[in-house]
């Protein structure tokens, strides 16, 4: 059972693409190392198509409502996963865009209040979270748990942050936490979203300093397992060449002594 299983590795992604789209090439090169690499994927469950918010509505449509909408991402993962060589766990918890209160009113009613401060009807899904995730990440053995900076200030990115930091209490049996950069959002390349900042979101933490880590990475593979996730190629980047092109330039963005690399940042106090 993957909760039994130690795994060097963590990752933490909110949806079924993140991780991908912002560590994919470190992943790539731990796992041609040997590495054990799990990544986690969070908000991967069914959502319920009979209930649906204008927004959902919205964005179904524009998807051209298709019947089983996250088996196909969860297969679209599954093909990427295989590409990187790593193991991956989908949980069932629904993303913000299906979500709802106690009165059945949708919690994230817009695009705007996807990237706003949580809804407090939130808060509880954070401690189910925790819940999730302590046996895989805690006390198993020294682990690096990666998760997402929350560049763009999607909610989900922020909840699955917050979550990080608690695993770290109690110290004992804490992992280390690296942020990784939340890409397209890092590079400002989400259309219809308002302007962020690596450096904005490194602010908002206002917690101590920070060191940054470079890894070297090989594209190619990035950019083969970010091309897995066929189903969003559109919205994010329009077609396949366009993704290849944002991805390039900003890893190469991101270092001036490797050709390539994904930047990750830990806190210090």
């Amino acid at each position: 059972m993957i909760s039994n299983s130690y795994h060097r590795h963590i990752y933490l992604s909110p949806h079924l693409d993140d991780v991908v789209l912002s560590c994919g090439g470190t992943i790539a090169r731990q796992t041609a190392d040997g590495e054990a690499v799990l990544v986690v994927t969070i908000f991967a469950g069914d959502p319920d198509l009979t209930r649906l918010s204008p927004l959902a509505e919205d964005l179904q449509a524009a998807w051209g409502y298709p019947p089983a909408p996250y088996g196909t991402r969860r297969a679209e993962d599954r093909a990427a996963m295989r590409h990187l060589g790593a193991i991956f766990l989908h949980l069932g918890f629904r993303e913000t865009i299906y979500r709802f209160d106690a009165r059945s009113d949708p919690l994230y009613p817009d695009e705007e209040s996807l990237f706003d401060r949580p809804h407090p009807a939130d808060a509880p899904l954070v401690v189910r979270l925790e819940a999730a995730l302590r046996p895989l990440v805690c006390g198993l053995g020294p682990t690096i748990l990666y998760a997402p900076l929350a560049v763009g200030q999607h909610v989900d990115h922020q909840l699955v942050s917050q979550v990080a930091l608690r695993l770290l209490s109690p110290p004992e049996t804490a992992p280390d936490l690296w942020y990784y950069e939340d890409f397209p959002y890092a590079a400002g390349l989400v259309p219809h979203h308002a302007p962020d900042s690596v450096e904005a979101a490194l602010d908002r933490h206002n917690n101590g300093g920070w060191q940054s880590d470079d890894v070297a990475i090989d594209l190619t593979p990035k950019v083969e397992a970010i091309a897995c996730y066929s189903s969003q190629m559109q919205t994010l980047f329009g077609d396949e060449p366009t993704m290849i092109r944002a991805v390039r330039d900003y890893a190469a963005s991101l270092s001036t002594s490797q050709p390539y690399t994904e930047r990750f940042w830990q806190r210090f106090h």
